[in-house]
């Protein structure tokens, strides 16, 4: 967020793409702070939010399930407005507000809002980032910014997001059928030590585009 803010400092005309995506990372932090409150309730064995000990947002699920269709969308219109093609922005608005319905109505019918991480957003949200990443990743080929991508902030986020995707989707997934409950604490850690390298090294991407892009001109 920071990195993100000081880009749009330097640059001298962030694209609309660019500060749409630094507002985005502002909610992303904003959130995490907000989610902190399920852990801090858990570890002070709830001398610390005790009011939500007994009710169903005692964890964080129903946040992230909020979060996951969000985020897809967003990283999607991202890379579709990339793409300088007004029929792609518009097939990634339609797909987009498919896949919102869809992640509603599953976790309305799964009835597990609150419980569970949403198969239905984990997978679909997936499979849009990596397929709008994909296909950036073919414009890119095809055009001249292949020469510049080193330049281009749009490269880094790209390779942070989908590195990021493919290591915590089969995680987030299996999370849903371990828990500290049922003894399996060699799977949550497991998951805590992959979410927070891939954390690492997708905002480590998102730093280092920041930070070489804010030195050039604008190229996206």
């Amino acid at each position: 967020m920071v990195a993100g803010i000081f880009y749009l400092k330097k640059v001298p005309a962030p694209s609309f793409a660019d500060k749409l995506l630094v507002r985005f990372l502002v909610f992303v932090v904003i959130l995490e702070i907000v989610a902190i409150y399920a852990a801090i309730g858990y570890f002070s064995k709830y001398e610390y939010f005790s009011f939500i000990e007994h009710t169903q947002i005692k964890r964080n699920v129903w946040l992230y399930n909020i979060y996951i269709p969000v985020n897809a969308v967003f990283i999607t219109y991202y890379f579709a407005i990339q793409l300088k093609r007004k029929n792609i922005v518009k097939k990634a608005l339609i797909v987009s507000a498919f896949y919102i319905l869809g992640a509603i109505l599953d976790n309305w019918v799964s009835g597990n809002f609150f419980e569970v991480y949403s198969p239905f957003s984990q997978m679909g949200g997936c499979l849009l980032i990596l397929t709008s990443v994909i296909l950036y990743f073919f414009e890119m080929l095809r055009s001249d910014l292949i020469l510049n991508m080193k330049k281009t902030l749009p490269f880094y986020i790209a390779v942070g997001v989908f590195f990021f995707q493919l290591c915590t989707t089969p995680i987030f997934l299996l999370s849903n059928y371990f828990s500290t409950s049922s003894g399996n604490l060699l799977f949550i850690e497991l998951q805590i030590n992959v979410v927070l390298f891939a954390n690492i090294f997708m905002y480590s991407c998102f730093i280092l585009g920041f930070i070489i892009c804010s030195k050039k001109k604008k190229y996206s």
